[in-house]
Order: C-alpha cells, then sequence, then structure tokens
C-alpha cells in the first residue's frame, strides 16, 4: 500500500473570515461608543430669544476649562486668528463676490470672559465681524 506524499505537505490556502469578522464589528461597536461618549458638553445661558445657525457658519466652541475648538480642531488663542483667516478664505465666496464674515461663538456659560473676549478678537482680526453668542432657548428643557 503506497501513501500519497501530496496529501500531507498541501497547505490550506484560504483564510477563515468569520473571526476576522466578529473582531471587526467589535471594534466598530467600541468605536461608536467611544465617539459617543466624547461629546463635548457646553452649558450655553439661556435667553428669550432664539434663532437658528446655519450649517456653514463658523462656529467656536469655548469649554468650561478654557480650551477653544473651531469644529473638531483644538486650537490655542495664539493660532486661532491665522486658522479662522484661512478656513474663511477657503470657503465660496458669496453672491456678492465676498468671503463669509459670520462667526458664532459657542461659549460655556461658566467660562471667563477673558477667553470670550479673546475669541472675539481672533475672529474680528480673521475678518469674520459678523459675531454672534450662541444661547439656550428659554424653553428649553436641561438635560
Amino acid at each position: 500500500m503506497a501513501v500519497s506524499q501530496n496529501q500531507e505537505d498541501d497547505v490550506m490556502a484560504s483564510i477563515n473570515v468569520t473571526p476576522l469578522t466578529d473582531v471587526l464589528l467589535v471594534l466598530l461597536i467600541i468605536f461608536m461608543i467611544a465617539a459617543s461618549a466624547m461629546k463635548k458638553k457646553i452649558h450655553l445661558p439661556v435667553t428669550r430669544y432664539k434663532n437658528k445657525a446655519n450649517r456653514t457658519d463658523n462656529v467656536i466652541t469655548i469649554e468650561k476649562n478654557g480650551s477653544i475648538f473651531v469644529g473638531a480642531k483644538k486650537l490655542s488663542v495664539q493660532k486661532l486668528e491665522p486658522y479662522l483667516h484661512k478656513i474663511r478664505l477657503d470657503q465660496p465666496k458669496n453672491r456678492y463676490g465676498k468671503y463669509p464674515n459670520k462667526v458664532i461663538i459657542k461659549a460655556d456659560k461658566n467660562v471667563t470672559y477673558g477667553v470670550v473676549a479673546e475669541a472675539m478678537d481672533a475672529a474680528k482680526s480673521a475678518g469674520l465681524n459678523a459675531i454672534s453668542l450662541a444661547t439656550k432657548p428659554l424653553h428649553q428643557k436641561k438635560k
């Protein structure tokens, strides 16, 4: 009886993708939970006037500890003005041939006034002269 050498020497060349898929799904769930937990919590002051912001408006977010964000990018006060100037010029011109000049400052109600003033100064230096302060409407429930 002859034993074939080829049967033992053959290498299985396929990859089992089931464990790979399981690991990827678990990682996806972990990243989704982590991303939702990383949302910035800003406590805005309450006012009676309400006006909705446009999606295209530039938004500066200032957290309670004084951290400044434009979108998801964290910036120092010194780097805020050049960055705002750059993103202003990156946006398309309006129908009058001018770059947008609006900015919304979304600052925590407990942040020091000096940090908000520095952010306003940086925005004006960058050419964003129409400055609005974000507030929470009076009738909205606290979360």
